[in-house]
């Protein structure tokens, strides 16, 4: 099940972020924004969440034991529904990421230099809904 997130949502977020991604939001920022985070719950159990701004993905993060299950598909999916383009970044040496996208049918839009802070390039990806 795919819903808007709730307080009670932002401690599972933390543990999956900061096992997840080298680097992500702030719980203050989840709190600021809970109107802007989509979170994927299976039998009452938050594993998985998207935080977007507008048309932009922000991260996207599901729980290392429901990955290939469909979550983070469902995740971008209902985005999607919300705006006309969607757009996200992803550092240039994630193939999972970068497979990931290619098989939802996001394209690449641009490479930019030494975007993350340890310096690794990100790729910009975009996908127009139907």
């Amino acid at each position: 099940m795919i819903r808007e997130c709730r307080i009670e949502d932002l401690k599972p977020m933390e543990k999956m972020s900061s096992t997840s991604l080298k680097s992500f939001l702030p719980q203050e920022y989840f709190k600021k924004n809970l109107k802007n985070i989509l979170v994927a719950v299976k039998s009452g159990m938050t594993v998985g969440f998207i935080v977007f701004k507008n048309e932009n993905v922000l991260n996207i993060v599901v729980h290392p034991d429901f990955r290939r299950r469909g979550i983070g598909r469902s995740l971008i999916e209902e985005v999607i529904k919300k705006f006309k383009r969607v757009r996200l970044r992803t550092r240039e040496n994630n193939r999972d990421a970068i497979n990931f996208l290619k098989k939802l049918g996001f394209s690449k839009r641009r490479i930019i230099k030494e975007y993350y802070s340890d310096g690794e390039n990100a790729i910009e990806w975009e996908i127009y809904s139907k």
